[in-house]
């Protein structure tokens, strides 16, 4: 649920007033990175989106303040990017240009498949330090914003089930992930992340840092999905 309030403050007696949202039920999946609700119209009102692709909106905001005891999130309607405006009333909140994260204990629990646990079990073996934490994270962000299950293939490979909108390889020489999503570059806009195209319509891209993990999970947001 999205709440609209305004705040004022004098600078140089001068009113200055600003106009902060308030998501409630604000799940935390990772630093700086939360899930909610709302209605696709109402982030409208922040301005033009940089891309209308998929069923999940993501909105990029500056300075987020998470409330773990009331579950939500804070933050200024002025300094908000629409990144994704989706179809559905589904959120994530991307913490931009700050530390904006939570403890990881105040993050609730997800529930994870088997395929899922052998993903994590495969990363903890074979990746260490930051690579295997930003596995953790990319794994979490992606279920809590949707449902599904991880299918290991013959070596390090993972595709996701029942709709394989993502796909992902554990790479223990390099220390990372490779990940494949469905659509072309230029689907996913921008990116600090070096977007290569796969397979004829599919897109790849290498994370190995957690600073890199809310990105990640913005370009796996706007893949492409079965009808």
């Amino acid at each position: 649920m999205l709440i609209w309030f305004c705040a004022s403050q004098r600078i140089l007696k001068e009113m200055t007033v600003s106009i902060f949202m308030l998501i409630e039920n604000a799940k935390p999946l990772a630093d700086g990175i939360w899930s909610g609700s709302t209605p696709p119209h109402t982030l409208q009102m922040l301005g033009e989106p940089k891309a209308s692709k998929g069923t999940i909106s993501i909105l990029g905001v500056e300075e987020p303040v998470f409330d773990g005891s009331a579950k939500s999130v804070r933050f200024d309607a002025s300094r908000t990017t629409v990144l994704n405006l989706g179809t559905s009333d589904r959120l994530l909140i991307v913490a931009q240009n700050s530390t904006g994260g939570t403890d990881a204990g105040s993050q609730e629990s997800i529930s994870f498949g088997p395929g899922d646990k052998e993903f994590l079990r495969v990363a903890r073996t074979v990746l260490t330090g930051a690579p295997m934490k930003t596995a953790e994270q990319v794994l979490r962000g992606v279920r809590a914003a949707s449902s599904g299950d991880l299918k290991r293939g013959k070596r390090l490979n993972f595709s996701n089930v029942p709709d394989n909108f993502w796909y992902v390889i554990v790479q223990p020489r390099v220390q990372g992930l490779s990940i494949t999503v469905r659509g072309l570059p230029e689907r996913f806009g921008p990116s600090k992340l070096e977007l290569k195209i796969d397979r004829p319509g599919y897109t790849r891209f290498q994370v190995a840092n957690p600073e890199d993990v809310q990105e990640a999970l913005r370009i796996i947001g706007l893949s492409k999905r079965r009808a």
